[in-house]
């Protein structure tokens, strides 16, 4: 069930809403790294904070957020 939890706080977040996406890098899969936010409002930021996401510590030197968070 937590999944759910997860996928409805997420469409509650941009449900209706402008969501932009900005590209930062690609991984060794050639998947892209990307920020996502509601302005003002990091999205993965707030997900990671409410404990529905985590951070792979691989990448997270690549958003000045993701460092501080441990």
């Amino acid at each position: 069930m937590p999944a759910k939890i997860e996928r409805d706080c997420l469409n509650n977040l941009v449900a209706a809403s402008t969501v932009t996406m900005c590209r930062i890098n690609e991984d060794r899969h050639g998947r892209l790294i990307s920020k996502f936010s509601k302005d003002p409002m990091n999205i993965q930021k707030d997900l990671v904070e409410k404990d529905f996401a985590s951070i792979y510590q691989r990448y997270a030197n690549q958003c000045k957020w993701s460092k501080q968070q441990k």
